[in-house]
């Protein structure tokens, strides 16, 4: 069973969506984004990408990162959204070993993965105005979504960001 599948046990997966590219582009010109943690050949935004085969929450992202560039490289995170903690704990645990990602999840402050994982950092939270529209979908997302840069820091606290007029 892979990573994804275990995810996403007992229903159908919709799980693989790509970023929408003008986030991709956003993202991209703010933070020097070098790989893909979870990606498909078809969606990943960089050359160096970490495919479902190989269970990005079982490779070390501390050192894969720092493997490809310095100085400390970023990397980006569109991770299913079915169930969110493990990735949540994957990039808190790999932001306090040196590892820094920027992470796309749902604008959902009152879950449990918010709590245990975001909540005191080490990131900072940019809650993106505007929902967003994903790539084969025909509208817009029912709900809002944010990027929480897990530079490894002090927690850094929740911002509005309003990255289309940017």
């Amino acid at each position: 069973m892979s990573a994804l599948d275990y995810l996403t046990a007992g229903k159908e997966s919709r799980q693989v969506v790509s970023t929408p590219p003008d986030l991709v582009n956003y993202v991209k010109s703010r933070w020097p984004i070098v790989a893909d943690m979870a990606a498909n050949m078809e969606n990943a935004i960089c050359p160096s990408w970490v495919g479902e085969s190989q269970n990005s929450l079982l490779v070390d992202w501390a050192e894969w990162l720092c493997s490809l560039t310095w100085p400390r490289p970023v990397g980006w995170l569109n991770p299913p959204f079915g169930k969110l903690g493990p990735w949540m704990a994957k990039s808190r645990a790999e932001a306090l070993r040196g590892a820094h990602t920027v992470s796309l999840v749902p604008a959902s402050i009152e879950s449990g993965w918010f709590a245990e994982h975001i909540y005191q950092g080490p990131c900072t939270v940019y809650v993106l105005k505007g929902r967003l529209k994903f790539p084969g979908y025909a509208n817009v997302a029912g709900q809002g979504h944010m990027l929480v840069d897990w530079h490894g820091g002090a927690w850094g606290g929740i911002h509005l960001l309003d990255w289309r007029a940017s």
